[in-house]
C-alpha cells in the first residue's frame, strides 16, 4: 500500500537489495526541532529551514552594494560613505527579513548565521536583527559561498552547534527532574507503574525517558474465565518470560490455558498514552 512521508525526501534511492529500505522514513517519525539557517554578506542574504536532515531553502535577498571602484580623492571618499550607508541598509534588510521569515515559526529552536567573517559578524553585533531573534541565535560559522551553495554549507558546518543545543535542553530536564526529586516536592514521580498511572490521571507534563529503556508491555490472558493482567518484561527476557506463562497456572481459576495475547514496546505504548493525553 502507498506511503505518503510526513517530509518530502530529500534523498533518492535506485537499489536492488534483498530488504526494504526504510531507514529515512523511520527517521521522519522523530520529533524533530526546527533550526533557520542564514547566510550574508554585503552582496545577499539567503535563508533556509532545517528540520532534521531536511532542508527547505526559503528566500534569497540581494543588495544595492555596489562593488570596487577606481576613483581617487573626494570622489572616493563620498562613494566609500555611500557604499557603506548602503551596506548597513542591505544588513537592515537582511534582518527585517530573517524576522518575516522566521518569526512565523512558532516552534523554532534557534537559528545559525553563517557567511564571510566580517560582514557576518557586523550584522549579528549590531542592531539589524528583531531582539525575539537575537536571543535565539545559537552560533556563528564562516562560509566560503553565500546564496543557496552556503546555506549548504552552512547546513554541513552547523551539525556541533546544533548537536549541543540538544544536549544541553536534555540536561536541564534532568537538572529539574533531580531537583524536584531531591526537594520531595511531589511533582515527579519514576518507573513503569507510577509513571504509567500518572499519564492516565493526565498529570504529565514532561515525560523523560531513558535510552537504556529496552521493555516490552505484555498482556496475559486466560480464554477460560477472562483472567487479564498487564506485565513488563525487558526484551533480552521475553523468550524466557514465554516459557514462563506457558508453565504458569491461571490464579483466578487455575486453568493451565494462560497465554500473551499482545506485546507492545513499552516506548510505543508511551507515545500512544502521550498522544491519547494531548502531552
Amino acid at each position: 500500500f502507498p506511503v505518503t512521508p510526513v517530509q518530502p525526501l530529500s534523498r533518492k534511492m535506485y537499489v536492488c537489495d534483498s530488504r526494504f529500505h526504510t531507514e529515512h522514513l523511520r527517521d521522519q517519525l522523530e520529533v524533530k526541532d526546527q533550526f533557520g539557517l542564514m547566510v550574508v554578506d554585503r552582496e545577499s542574504a539567503a535563508y533556509a529551514l532545517l528540520r532534521g536532515n531536511h532542508m527547505t531553502f526559503l528566500r534569497n535577498l540581494h543588495s544595492f552594494v555596489p562593488g570596487k571602484h577606481g576613483k581617487g580623492g573626494q570622489s572616493q571618499r563620498r562613494i566609500q560613505r555611500g557604499t557603506e550607508i548602503l551596506a548597513k541598509d542591505h544588513l537592515r534588510r537582511a534582518g527585517e527579513m530573517a524576522s518575516k521569515l522566521f518569526l512565523e515559526i512558532p516552534d523554532l529552536k534557534g537559528i545559525v548565521v553563517g557567511g564571510p567573517s566580517l560582514a557576518k559578524d557586523n550584522f549579528v553585533r549590531g542592531d539589524f536583527i528583531d531582539f525575539r531573534l537575537r536571543d535565539k541565535i545559537m552560533g556563528t560559522v564562516d562560509t566560503g559561498y553565500t546564496g543557496e551553495q552556503g546555506i549548504r554549507e552552512l547546513m554541513e558546518k552547523s551539525t556541533e552547534i546544533l548537536k549541543d543545543v540538544r544536549y544541553l535542553e536534555e540536561k536541564k530536564l534532568v537538572q529539574i527532574f533531580l531537583s524536584e526529586l531531591g526537594k520531595d516536592t511531589g511533582l515527579v514521580v519514576y518507573g513503569q507503574k507510577e509513571v504509567m498511572k500518572a499519564m492516565e490521571l493526565g498529570a504529565v507534563k514532561t515525560l523523560l525517558i531513558s535510552e537504556e529503556l529496552d521493555v516490552i508491555q505484555t498482556k496475559v490472558a486466560c480464554p477460560q474465565c477472562n483472567y487479564e493482567k498487564q506485565e513488563a518484561v525487558k526484551a533480552r527476557e521475553f523468550v524466557e518470560f514465554e516459557d514462563e506463562i506457558i508453565k504458569r497456572n491461571c490464579p483466578e481459576c487455575g486453568s493451565s490455558k494462560l497465554s500473551i495475547e499482545d506485546t507492545q514496546d513499552f516506548v510505543v505504548e508511551l507515545g500512544k498514552r502521550s498522544n491519547e493525553t494531548g502531552l
